[in-house]
């Protein structure tokens, strides 16, 4: 079986933790409007980042079910079905393909620990918040019958500098801990 696609307990402890991780910090935000600014993306860039495809997309679903259930990890510690059903529901709805997009980009065209390793972590990361902008906006114009316009205005012009340093600081710190985990013998 492909070293990737391994699901061992070691593997899963990993995604377990990064679970955790996205559990605590995501909720965490700054209400700037009616989408507010929160380290969401941050978690699944840096999840993806360290983790092969399936865990990723597994981890970043499980996230959305515990938040679906009505624990309060999303966003300003909201939690519920109802939190998805809203109008930024599709931005975290988003959470598993980003997970998948970055993963597989990272891990398909470059070796790990090279310098072309981190470029594909950027690029891949921005495809994935690419995605997310169009799905969650797409969304947003739907459930509150608004313009596309007017949709980026509010839930994707005031992000993008966030984003972007998110972007940033999750390539740093997943390429840190992809190579620790490396060095470890923990490799995922």
């Amino acid at each position: 079986m492909n070293q990737a696609l391994k699901f061992s307990v070691k593997n899963i402890c990993i995604a377990a933790v990064l679970t955790a991780l996205c559990c605590v910090l995501a909720p965490m935000s700054v209400p700037i409007g009616p989408v507010p600014i929160s380290l969401g993306t941050f978690c699944i860039f840096l999840t993806a980042a360290i983790l092969p495809f399936n865990l990723s997309f597994m981890s970043s679903l499980v996230y959305i079910l515990i938040g679906a259930v009505g624990l309060p990890v999303f966003s300003g510690f909201k939690g519920g079905f109802q939190v998805l059903a809203g109008p930024t529901g599709g931005y975290i709805v988003a959470y598993p393909i980003m997970a998948i997009i970055v993963s597989l980009i990272t891990r398909s065209f470059v070796k790990k620990g090279t310098a072309y390793h981190i470029v594909a972590m950027v690029v891949s990361m921005i495809i994935a918040l690419a995605f997310c902008y169009l799905l969650g906006t797409v969304w947003f114009v739907i459930s509150m019958g608004t313009t596309f316009g007017y949709a980026l205005s509010v839930c994707v012009i005031p992000f993008i500098v966030v984003d972007l340093i998110k972007i940033a600081a999750a390539t740093i710190l997943g390429f840190s801990v992809t190579k620790a985990l490396n060095k470890a013998g923990l490799a995922v």
